[in-house]
């Protein structure tokens, strides 16, 4: 009670029209002493200067108490930490904190507030982006801490006034056992963290990896060194879905590590050229590293090379809010938000730009399953289309959002493969993107035309109403792969489950025989070079598919490191090709089942598919879908409307040889009525 008297005096109206915010002032302070903040209005119109913070609220449990306004307020302790570090002995800080600057009671406010977070990053002078503690403070003592007037801070600028930072790392690389021995855990420290930042600024100036490690340099110096990579890397801010939009609409971004202060901009270079330099020059350099090492390199390479690609999406492709908002949900789906909705409204900033402008707000009143329902049908309705089905979730039938809509909350399951999936969906025609089709013969009267209609239509706020193709019921299904598990057994079971062996000439169902179409299906009928990169198979890929198996088998069996000749391929390098049959096997069939159908149809699907789910091509979707029926929903018993009165859940969607080229839906197709629940 007393909490809310003292926010309710605390915090004035604010004034929507003038779009007013609240800003903090960080007032001056030695580094134990207690944070003192004020509070200040201003009006985005009068162009105030100012930063704003880009930071996790952390454990919402674990709260140490400031004073706001003279009074004692409770913040989380990784907030209290950033604002230890932002305070000046002598000088007021001016900046925007959304858990001090919002009235977080005050449901309206935080909604309107949230609808202006576009113009108060845009507009802040900078973003500070607090990335946590460098663990250096565990090493000193709370009485030499008492001694500071502003805790020590190194600063990296990405230019030449880096460069005595950078000649000491040479020194450092090459410090011997007993040079180590004898300096201080915080020297030590300290030295790794420099030698780490050193990385990062040579690989955003376009220096090779291999180059760090110098003559003479100490094993151990380098794997300490790497170790504060990892740890960068391990920042939760990282996997915070509000800090894409933050630092992506920032003009300048500096990152605070401890006591590292540096641009986030060579950073996120330095960290996003790992990968290139592993799988270009630096592959013999990076497989020499110890395998606990390795990670190290690729962990900070991973969330660095995401924010770059989210960063590359939003500067180069202009396009309508439906596009791009379904990209951003896909790019983000494995970051995560304190409030579930914040998966949908942290991304609208990023597309006020857009043409053709979706009818989603952010309403903090609107329950989590209300707002993912409406983003997904605002998505299928603006793009005509059903790509927006496609995830690579576990779908739960309990849950109070309906299967055919993406719970953007569950990210465990590998659902950062979701714009994998509708890139590849492209080379794929199952059935008409748009939902139109050739002439065919109803099998219900729900439409008399289907040319120019909706994919779909929205009942009793959760019943998805589409068009499908019965093709097929599933026969017979496997567990998931795993990449850790034998892969040879797996593929000799599905052979046998085919009749790969024992009638490899029979004809298949879908066109051509059995054996042909059991090689293709493993590869999803594509070769993957790169994620996102698609190449047609070939007859000769029949040969190195069949050269990869028979290796696989033989666990002694060594590949020749040799160029082969290939009539349409020409001279290839049979072990590089060979990595990249692997790679487009696993890249579409990893955690997924192998299925046949009754008619003789195989395919890769979702890991919880079983015997007896449907097989069906939606108008609507280039990827056909595995369905399972299910009663109707107490919502729609008796209920008008619903053309059908058979209803389904959404299992996943799957690949079916012989049915990705439109062959379902042809003149002869019987087209039903599908609900989707």
């Amino acid at each position: 009670m007393v909490r809310l008297w003292a926010t309710s005096k605390m915090y004035s109206q604010l004034d929507v029209n003038r779009r007013q915010i609240r800003l903090v002032s960080i007032l001056p302070g030695r580094w134990s002493e207690g944070v003192s903040c004020k509070l200040t209005v201003v009006s985005l119109d009068d162009e105030p200067r100012y930063e704003a913070l880009s930071y996790t609220w952390g454990d919402p449990s674990d709260k140490v108490t400031i004073f706001l306004e003279g009074v004692d307020f409770p913040v989380t302790k990784t907030l209290h930490l950033a604002l230890r570090r932002l305070r000046r002995v002598g000088e007021t800080r001016l900046i925007w904190v959304d858990a001090l600057c919002i009235n977080q009671l005050d449901k309206p406010e935080k909604t309107g507030q949230i609808q202006m977070m576009k113009d108060i990053y845009s507009g802040a002078t900078e973003v500070q982006v607090y990335l946590g503690e460098s663990r250096v403070l565990e090493t000193i003592t709370v009485e030499e801490q008492l001694t500071w007037a502003e805790p020590p801070r190194s600063y990296w600028f990405g230019d030449n006034r880096d460069l005595p930072s950078l000649n000491n790392y040479g020194t450092w690389q090459t410090m011997t056992e007993d040079q180590l021995s004898r300096s201080s855990p915080t020297t030590r420290l300290r030295q790794a963290i420099s030698s780490a930042y050193t990385i990062l600024v040579l690989l955003a100036e376009g220096r090779c990896l291999r180059n760090f490690l110098l003559n003479g340099t100490n094993p151990q110096v380098w794997a300490e060194t790497l170790s504060v990579l990892h740890h960068i890397a391990s920042s939760p801010w990282w996997k915070r879905v509000w800090v894409v939009e933050e630092v992506i609409l920032s003009r300048s971004a500096t990152t605070i590590y401890g006591e590292v202060v540096a641009p986030l901009d060579s950073v996120e270079r330095g960290g996003s050229m790992i990968p290139i330099h592993i799988e270009r020059c630096c592959r013999d350099f990076y497989r020499s590293l110890s395998r606990d090492l390795q990670p190290h390199l690729l962990a900070i390479a991973q969330h660095t090379t995401a924010l770059e690609a989210l960063r590359h999406e939003w500067d180069f492709y202009a396009d309508n809010e439906a596009e791009r908002l379904s990209r951003f949900l896909a790019m983000t789906r494995t970051r995560g938000a304190y409030d579930a909705r914040d998966k949908i409204y942290s991304l609208l900033g990023l597309t006020k730009d857009c043409s053709e402008r979706l009818s989603i707000l952010p309403d903090y009143s609107v329950t989590i399953s209300q707002v993912y329902i409406h983003t997904a049908f605002q998505i299928i309705r603006h793009q005509n289309s059903l790509e927006i089905l496609a995830t690579v979730e576990r779908k739960r039938t309990d849950s109070e959002i309906p299967t055919w809509c993406p719970d953007w909350r569950s990210n465990g399951d590998g659902e950062e493969n979701d714009l994998w999936v509708h890139s590849r969906s492209w080379k794929f025609d199952a059935g008409p993107s748009n939902g139109n089709a050739h002439p065919i013969t109803l099998a219900s009267a729900s439409f008399s035309s289907l040319s120019g209609r909706r994919v779909a239509m929205l009942f009793h706020t959760r019943v998805l109403a589409v068009k499908g193709v019965h093709v097929d019921v599933v026969a017979g299904t496997t567990s998931p792969l795993s990449q850790d598990e034998e892969l040879a057994p797996r593929l000799d079971e599905f052979a046998q489950m085919v009749g790969y062996d024992s009638e490899p000439q029979a004809p298949y169902v879908g066109d051509g025989i059995v054996k042909e179409a059991f090689w293709r299906t493993m590869l999803n009928d594509a070769l993957e070079p790169e994620p996102n990169q698609h190449e047609r198979l070939i007859a000769e890929d029949e040969t190195l598919f069949a050269w990869w198996w028979r290796i696989l088998r033989d666990r002694n069996a060594q590949v020749p490191n040799c160029v082969i000749a290939f009539p349409t391929l020409g001279p290839v390098n049979l072990r590089a090709r060979l990595r990249i049959i692997a790679r487009s096997f696993w890249f579409p069939n990893d955690k997924r089942a192998f299925f046949t159908t009754q008619q003789g149809y195989m395919g890769f699907g979702p890991p919880d598919m079983r015997q007896g789910d449907l097989v069906a091509v939606l108008l609507g979707s280039r990827m056909p879908f595995i369905l399972r029926q299910t009663p109707p929903p107490a919502i729609v018993s008796g209920s008008e409307g619903i053309y059908d009165n058979r209803y389904y859940t959404v299992v996943g969607y799957c690949y079916v040889h012989g049915l990705m080229k439109g062959k379902a839906v042809s003149e002869n197709a019987k087209i039903y009525d599908i609900n989707l629940i």
